[in-house]
């Protein structure tokens, strides 16, 4: 994690919206901080299932992760990984595909309601635009 997002200031607001702790930027500028509110992380699920801490330090870190969205520990010297989630080629061939896949659905689907709905717009009878359409064509072929 980068240096200025280790000092950026955290606020822990409970369901309702009101502020109950923070981690400010500046000690001098804090109402709620960590240490004075006493606050305590509880984990649910995964390693840490059950585990409390109460130690302000420790709260901290973990608020700080949770709010970055990496609050739970990497095995990074096993996998030689930095923590980031990348993919392999596979993964985005699948992506780019299924991207460009939906992107020619959707315009295809706009091109034919823009043709069905082409009488209706314009006030024509589905009769009139056909004749139209064949004289159009009757002569271009003429």
């Amino acid at each position: 994690m980068p240096t200025f997002f280790e000092t950026f200031p955290v606020v822990l607001v409970d369901d309702d919206g009101i502020v109950r702790a923070d981690v400010p930027f500046r000690r001098a500028e804090s109402k709620y901080s960590v240490e004075q509110v006493g606050v305590t992380v509880e984990f649910y699920g995964g390693e840490l299932n059950g585990v409390s801490y109460s130690d302000p330090a420790t709260v901290k870190t973990y608020a700080r992760r949770a709010q970055l969205g990496e609050f739970f520990e990497l095995d990074r010297a096993t996998l030689k990984s930095d923590g980031v989630f990348r993919s392999s080629p596979r993964g985005w061939f699948t992506f780019g595909h299924a991207s460009f896949a939906l992107l020619f659905f959707f315009g295809k689907r706009r091109d034919e309601e823009r043709t069905t709905s082409f009488s209706l717009a314009t006030k024509l009878s589905p009769l009139v635009s056909c004749l139209v359409s064949k004289l159009f064509y009757s002569r271009l072929l003429a």
